[in-house]
């Protein structure tokens, strides 16, 4: 959850709204029980990703202590990083996620599909040389930052460095640092000067060089001293690796060979891996890309709001970011829709004066991207579960990965790296994973409800179905986790009474238990 802007507000509700305010809006899983947990934007991105971990641990914690299964959306994420899951953070949240089955964790791809972030060197042999150009751009901050990631084994024998060129009334080069390789540059940050041919300081270059888990990592920070000059980062040797940076200069904005003879040994950024790092690129996350959704809806002042911008509902959002993984893996694994989408919103939005931005009634705002296309995956994970709670996040995985919609806007051989298996479709992902009533005999539950809910003095927990050779437990906890009642019935079919113990009025959870193993979970309300 977000609380800036009711970016978290927005993303629950497509998850997990219950339609009361008005037309219905409804999210995708409207019954489920919501714990959301507000990041700080503040923190530096491994802090950052150190607080998404534990906010998962929080979060499947408190599930574990309702008894319930649990699918967590993460509509958030950091484009710098190793973007290959192997960073502690993402392998702590992967090792949560596998820990026990009914739990699952869905995410963004990111926005960045038509930013060009990444550059990926490559050199075969020792002559090979090339350099990338990054320009100063106040709008990213005081510096140029760069982020340099390759396998231990792919960078040993690279070297590389920071120039500098005039750019400004004509191409010149100015200078350049001497080539390191990373050896030089492990465990500690060093500055060095960068002069040009006047002698004048052109820039300070900050660099450091880490090695963690058979990766090393390269980072340079350049603080310019005028904005006439475009940097470059050189490499030679034999090796690759990949660089993200918001500030590289593209294959459009670069000189003719005329101009500039040495541009013929320029690597121009690309659109692939501009996918979120850090959790987002484990194989245990289901990450999802937009598809576009509707062109307009009724506004809050009931007149038609049409954004002039011309796209098809359905074809691929050209902000959605791609993979693959820099280890190569797919991501992201499935798309659903994003922009143009209505859903909760804060008051303070939901009373603010552009009433275009809301729909009609008032009572939801509109938003898009990844943020909004993962809690529509994140939605049908949890219906999957309420069906099979001892469902595994490989289970939930492949009913949602294999049972897509795929029509004539999905374009390329599927999966790929924009759309991954194809378009999200919740009734076909639930129907496909009914191979798990075989595997999970005992989830099936279905008329497990409470009746009246909300009750005053006791209510009537209706069970149907049940193993008749079997002892079932029902226990109710309040929402801090605690045990308030546990029953033990050998009925097949018929009624439990629950709630004569409790006295204070509020919200519980009930599950029904089978050998230890959750087979129907639920919430009642004591009016």
């Amino acid at each position: 959850v977000d609380n800036s802007n009711g970016h978290g507000t927005h993303v629950t509700g497509v998850a997990a709204g219950n339609g009361q305010a008005l037309n219905a809006h409804k999210g995708v899983a409207p019954n489920s029980q919501i714990i959301s947990v507000c990041v700080n934007w503040n923190l530096p991105d491994d802090d950052w990703m150190t607080s998404v971990a534990d906010a998962v641990n929080y979060i499947y914690g408190k599930a574990n202590a309702l008894g319930k299964p649990c699918v967590i959306n993460i509509s958030a994420g950091s484009y710098y990083g190793s973007h290959d899951a192997k960073d502690l953070q993402a392998q702590i949240i992967g090792a949560m996620i596998s820990q026990q089955n009914g739990r699952s964790l869905v995410c963004a791809a990111g926005n960045a599909g038509e930013i060009p972030i990444h550059v990926q060197h490559l050199h075969t042999s020792n002559t090979d040389t090339s350099f990338t150009w990054f320009n100063f751009n106040a709008s990213y901050g005081p510096s140029i930052y760069v982020e340099m990631w390759a396998d231990q084994a792919n960078f040993s024998q690279m070297q590389f460095t920071i120039g500098a060129d005039k750019n400004n009334p004509s191409y010149e080069f100015q200078t350049r640092l001497p080539f390191y390789d990373v050896t030089q540059n492990l465990g500690a940050v060093q500055t060095t000067s960068l002069f040009g041919v006047s002698g004048s300081r052109i820039a300070r270059v900050q660099r450091f060089a880490s090695l963690t888990n058979g990766r090393y990592s390269m980072i340079f920070n350049i603080i310019p001293d005028s904005s006439q000059y475009a940097f470059r980062l050189l490499s030679a040797g034999i090796g690759k690796f990949d660089v993200w940076s918001f500030q590289m200069t593209t294959a459009a904005n670069i000189p003719t060979v005329s101009q500039f003879p040495e541009i013929v040994k320029y690597v121009a950024p690309d659109l692939n891996q501009t996918i979120v790092s850090g959790f987002t690129c484990s194989n245990k996350v289901i990450t999802v890309g937009e598809h576009k959704n509707r062109t307009t809806y009724m506004d809050c002042n009931n007149n038609l709001f049409n954004p002039g911008v011309q796209y098809v509902p359905g074809q691929l959002a050209a902000q959605s970011s791609h993979g693959p993984t820099r280890d190569n893996r797919l991501k992201p694994e499935i798309t659903a829709s994003g922009g143009m989408t209505l859903s909760a919103g804060p008051a303070y939005v939901l009373q603010s004066a552009n009433h275009t931005t809301l729909g009609q009634g008032c009572m939801h705002m509109r938003d898009g991207g990844t943020s909004t296309a993962s809690p529509v995956v994140a939605g049908i994970a949890a219906l999957i579960l309420e069906r099979y709670p001892q469902a595994s996040w490989q289970d939930i995985k492949n009913c949602i990965t294999q049972n897509v919609s795929v029509d004539s806007l999905v374009t390329g051989t599927l999966p790929n790296n924009a759309w991954g298996f194809g378009k999200a479709n919740g009734f076909a992902a639930m129907l496909g994973c009914s191979y798990l009533s075989a595997k999970f005999p005992d989830a099936i539950v279905e008329s497990a409800v409470v009746a009246p809910n909300p009750f005053q003095y006791t209510t009537q927990l209706l069970l149907d179905n049940l193993n008749p050779s079997k002892v079932y437990t029902v226990e109710v906890r309040n929402v801090m986790g605690q045990l308030m009642e546990r029953i033990t019935t050998a009925k097949s079919k018929g009624e439990v009474t629950l709630g004569s113990t409790i006295q204070q009025k509020g919200i519980y959870f009930y599950n029904v238990k089978r050998d230890d193993v959750i087979i129907s979970t639920g919430k009642m309300v004591k009016n």
